[in-house]
């Protein structure tokens, strides 16, 4: 079944409307997407490689569902694919902005856990991989080629001012 999302105007405006994931977005038509960075206390960041797509690296990612806000889509992403439960408190909003490519409105989270790998519930069914890494191993995936193309804001995050 394919994943159902609202539809939102230029301005982050519902539309009232919904449209399926893999179908052609409607013109001058966005979706909300939310990714979320996971730090811990020394400074790493939990990063996922998906089995779908092009298999880059990414903070845990999705589309946003009808009537559901960014922190809860967030919220939700990381519980599915990794069994973490994070507390709402410990979540920042770091960046949303509006992208024409993929027709998205873009939320970037911060949450914060110490949550050891071997204490995950990695959803194998939607991730190949997730494991704990520090800013340089982030700035060597960017430099690799294997960071997805949505992440290219990750200094903001992992190295900020």
């Amino acid at each position: 079944m394919a994943e159902v999302f609202d539809l939102y105007n230029r301005q982050r405006h519902p539309l009232g409307r919904t449209a399926e994931e893999g179908g052609s977005m409607p013109s001058g038509c966005y979706r909300l997407w939310v990714s979320g960075w996971i730090e811990s206390a020394k400074g790493a960041f939990l990063m996922v490689r998906p089995k779908a797509g092009e298999g880059r690296w990414e903070a845990v990612s999705g589309g946003v569902a009808p009537g559901e806000g960014s922190l809860s889509a967030v919220l939700r992403h990381v519980k599915e694919q990794l069994g973490l439960e994070i507390d709402p408190k410990a979540v920042k909003l770091m960046n949303s902005e509006r992208q024409e490519r993929g027709s998205i409105f873009y939320d970037v989270f911060l949450l914060r856990s110490d949550t050891k790998l071997d204490e995950l519930a990695v959803n194998a069914d939607l991730l190949a991989e997730a494991r704990w890494m520090m800013p340089a191993d982030i700035a060597q995936l960017d430099r690799d080629g294997l960071l997805d193309a949505r992440m290219q804001y990750y200094a903001d995050i992992v190295y900020p001012e």
